[in-house]
């Protein structure tokens, strides 16, 4: 029986990138060598998804020492680099449609398509819930003509995850490090997508995967993000984050979910979301910030927790994080079990920690 390959290409974008870029000769630009290091050591997270022995591709090596030891998950054969090429007729699991994936060009071109961030903002746009002013810039002077520009806005490239490729800032006057961004992002992508920024007070995930029988698994979680928004984790509850509209946020899931099928992309996907502060001091939803057709990481925690979790706290734990950064794997090693860390020395960087139940917190103009 051959083994399993489970394919961590969380350095799809670039693929996705130049499969849309307007100017194949300035194509954009490999991740830096830090980065596609970094992801390819939490990629190996996704052993979750195999089984005893299987075969766990990496865009960049990885050290075996650097994955944990952990009960529920199996070890795996680390393979990485570009020669490696996913046979045919395995079984495969995919972070995304993309190399070495063995997929068609079809298949990639229309992951590559609905990845796009101009694609999750039109369908904002349809539904009526994309943040005043959102749109797609393809210059510098568009840019500063916009209403936008004159309070806090980012500015994004259509392809990138975790915080990269992308510029914030307040008003029109720009530092020379801000201009030479945006022109460098802008030459390479074509286009950027301009959104205000908002004060947020929650981001959520939600995500949505076929079974393979016909019928769509889904789960909701809170995202753990610093001041700028960047990705640090992501809490899971037996309820979901405290939100006051989680039918409608399935019902956008769902309506998602046809747009994708209608544009070629049938496999698991994540939508990000966020509430937030008007001027006003109103509580605001954003239902459809960003559509992540892949394998979105909050799938990757819920799989986690439930994997894991039952073995170490039973079935009792009130709420459980997926966290990634440097920490002492020696602190509270009763509330955490570590997944990945530094090859010779006890630093751990992805864990799972059990957290205390939390009280809800009322927002402005709710009943205490």
């Amino acid at each position: 029986m051959s083994r399993q390959w489970i394919v961590g290409n969380l350095d799809c974008e670039v693929d996705w990138a130049r499969l849309r870029a307007p100017d194949k000769g300035r194509w954009p630009r490999n991740l830096p060598l830090d980065v596609l290091h970094r992801v390819s050591a939490f990629a190996t997270l996704l052993r979750v998804y195999g089984e005893q022995d299987d075969l766990l591709w990496t865009p960049a090596p990885v050290d075996p020492a650097c994955l944990r030891a952990v009960a529920g998950l199996p070890e795996v054969e680390l393979v990485h680099g570009p020669d490696a090429k996913v046979p045919k007729g395995v079984g495969v699991v995919a972070w995304a449609e993309a190399p070495p994936v063995p997929a068609s060009r079809k298949a990639i071109e229309a992951a590559a398509k609905v990845n796009d961030r101009a694609f999750a903002l039109r369908l904002a746009e349809r539904f009526g819930v994309a943040l005043p002013g959102s749109q797609v810039i393809h210059t510098l002077e568009e840019f500063l003509a916009t209403d936008v520009a004159g309070g806090a806005w980012v500015l994004k490239a259509p392809h990138g995850s975790a915080g990269r490729n992308r510029v914030l800032g307040n008003g029109r006057r720009l530092d020379d490090p801000q201009r030479g961004a945006i022109e460098n992002l802008r030459k390479e992508h074509g286009r950027l997508i301009l959104m205000p920024w908002v004060r947020r007070t929650l981001d959520f995930g939600l995500w949505l995967a076929p079974d393979g029988a016909g019928a769509w698994r889904r789960g909701m979680h809170e995202l753990e993000v610093d001041e700028r928004g960047r990705f640090r984790g992501i809490v899971v509850t037996p309820g979901g984050p405290d939100l006051d509209a989680p039918a409608y946020l399935n019902t956008i899931g769902d309506l998602v979910r046809d747009h994708l099928d209608s544009a070629g992309y049938t496999g698991p996907f994540g939508i990000d979301g966020w509430e937030y502060q008007s001027v006003t001091g109103t509580r605001m939803l954003m239902p459809l910030g960003e559509i992540n057709a892949r394998r979105p990481f909050g799938m990757v925690a819920h799989a986690l927790v439930e994997r894991v979790a039952p073995r170490y706290w039973g079935d009792n734990a009130p709420a459980v994080a997926l966290r990634f950064g440097t920490r002492d794997e020696g602190e509270d090693p009763t509330d955490c079990v570590p997944l990945l860390g530094a090859p010779d020395e006890p630093i751990m960087h992805a864990w799972l920690e059990r957290l205390p139940a939390r009280e809800h917190v009322p927002a402005a103009g709710e009943d205490d």
